[in-house]
């Protein structure tokens, strides 16, 4: 019979007399250790009660958090920074509407030459522009990283955007401090019938003087009058009461970028509305390939005309 099948028999003698002998020091040790028992009971009770406690104290304070960085984002959903809203806070587009067009003149200019800095488009990839009918080559050309050569003019359309009307305060030309490489190539149109009236400014990059010339040109054509009034709180604009500048530049010996500041006036406050960047070139190290082109009805080419190596040998840089 095995160990177990003994003890489930009846009761062992020898345990009995063991029992009768030993039977306090079992009760005793019993006690002692129902005692013991007791108090790891209470103490792990209070220790399960109070590690839950934290428990729940940090879920809620997590919960609370995130409650409210939801909220927080669906308040600010965007968060724009600095450089993102610097423009905006600067610009009230809303109040005043600007129209540009560079380098060439308004009307028939076709004496305007525009250059390519190197590492820039070949003049061939223009041919679809020249061709197209739809607009004037140098714009395309400046829009691709072109310059005016020599001489630019940048024409501002002035309108309000309600009857209130809108001061044009300052107008404020800036280089930008980088460095241009040497013109490519020089695209030299050929033709003109003449310019018209305008109210014109003159910058002269290579010594950074920026003048007021007043009205210059013939009849003013297409109306508006060119205005005549100073920048300032005088010099203002409506919807119905639009104003064209013209800021012709000129740049003989060096390689410029640039933007233009236009500050106004609406309401009492004042707001900036920065144009550009614009590039102006007239200086080179080298010989530049020069480009007209053939003027046909038909299908144009680019044609080459040799080479030209510094727009102070030409007009109007010889005149300052």
């Amino acid at each position: 019979m095995s160990d177990r099948d003994e003890r489930s028999a009846g009761p062992n003698p020898h345990q009995e007399a063991y029992a009768s002998q030993h039977g306090r020091i079992y009760q005793a040790h019993g006690d002692q250790h129902f005692h013991g028992s007791e108090k790891q009971s209470r103490t792990g009770r209070w220790l399960l009660l109070a590690v839950t406690a934290v428990v729940v104290i940090v879920a809620l304070t997590i919960t609370l958090v995130s409650i409210d960085r939801g909220s927080s984002s669906r308040q600010n959903p965007s968060l724009p920074s600095l450089t993102a809203t610097s423009g905006a806070l600067a610009n009230d587009a809303s109040q005043l509407d600007v129209t540009t067009v560079w380098p060439q003149g308004r009307g028939c200019d076709g004496a305007t030459s525009v250059a390519m800095p190197a590492g820039g488009p070949d003049i061939t990839s223009f041919l679809p522009a020249l061709n197209s009918g739809g607009g004037d080559v140098r714009s395309t050309i400046v829009n691709a990283g072109g310059a005016s050569w020599t001489e630019g003019h940048l024409t501002l359309g002035l309108t309000g955007r309600t009857a209130s009307p809108v001061q044009i305060l300052n107008l404020r030309p800036r280089i930008d401090p980088i460095s241009l490489p040497n013109p490519a190539w020089v695209y030299q149109p050929e033709g003109g019938c003449g310019d018209s009236a305008a109210r014109v400014f003159r910058w002269d990059l290579d010594r950074d003087t920026f003048t007021d010339s007043g009205i210059q040109g013939g009849e003013y054509t297409p109306k508006p009058a060119p205005p005549s009034e100073s920048l300032g709180p005088a010099f203002t604009v409506t919807a119905t009461d639009s104003s064209f500048v013209v800021i012709d530049t000129i740049s003989c010996h060096r390689n410029y970028q640039w933007h233009l500041d236009i500050t106004y006036g609406y309401h009492g406050r004042e707001f900036t509305r920065t144009l550009g960047p614009f590039r102006s070139m007239g200086g080179s190290s080298t010989a530049i390939a020069d480009y007209t082109d053939d003027g046909t009805s038909g299908r144009r080419n680019f044609v080459a005309s040799g080479a030209v190596s510094r727009s102070a040998d030409r007009w109007p840089c010889t005149q300052t």
